[in-house]
């Protein structure tokens, strides 16, 4: 006999769970009564089903998305190139993309007057510049001329040997007037952001903080520039 309750504002019939069970549909029978082994059977069709469906429909689904995306790259670039060689070159530009000058962010807004003699780059540059922070720059200003090449001569020399470019007076320079490789400093922050700065902007620290050296460096880089290919 069913008993009844009053639950809030109802009146609920409370029945057994026995005979709850036996009501539900014969389509639908309680997955009690499925063994493991049936189970596992289950899980593992199933997943090959989906196996089978990535491979039939995703897999050239993403390889086109991947082969129009590629296109669309390549496309892209030879636009770039046809444009920048239609481009007047500026002083800025010369021996982009190693030893230009930084980007020329009045070009990029397409606001620069200067054309052919501004001092700065007006071609792409694919990675953007690293510059150094408030600390690391006034721990170079505080080597001497010596210590400081002692120092940037290692990544001068990986960035030279990265962008091939053809042999020069420059590293014998730098090597003839720096001190000692145990004098350099090692920063490990510092050395992590010099590795990652282009050939000019490691130059730049040197130039910019010893002017008289910066003369005779500059004759060095301005070789070194009209040996590269446009």
């Amino acid at each position: 006999m069913a008993t009844l309750r009053l639950f809030r504002t109802f009146i609920d019939q409370e029945e057994d769970i026995a005979d709850a069970a036996a009501r539900r549909a014969r389509s639908l029978p309680p997955a009690s009564h499925k063994s493991a082994s049936n189970l596992e059977e289950e899980s593992e069709y199933v997943a090959t089903l989906l196996a089978r469906s990535a491979e039939t429909f995703q897999a050239p689904e993403l390889e086109a998305v991947e082969a129009v995306e590629a296109v669309e790259a390549m496309l892209e670039a030879e636009e770039l190139q046809e444009d920048e060689a239609l481009q007047p070159l500026t002083l800025g530009s010369r021996g982009h993309p190693v030893l230009c000058r930084r980007a020329c962010v009045w070009f990029a807004k397409g606001e620069c007057s200067l054309g052919a003699t501004c001092p700065y780059c007006h071609l792409h540059h694919e990675h953007v510049v690293v510059s150094l922070d408030k600390r690391q720059r006034r721990l170079l200003q505080d080597m001497d001329l010596s210590t400081l090449l002692a120092t940037l001569l290692p990544h001068i020399r990986t960035a030279i040997a990265a962008a091939d470019l053809p042999p020069n007076s420059l590293l014998a320079t730098l090597s003839a007037h720096a001190a000692a490789p145990l004098a350099a400093v090692h920063d490990r922050t510092l050395d992590r952001r010099l590795h990652r700065m282009p050939l000019s902007a490691l130059l730049s620290c040197i130039t910019s903080r010893h002017r008289d050296f910066g003369v005779l460096l500059q004759e060095h880089v301005d070789d070194l520039r009209r040996e590269m290919p446009r």
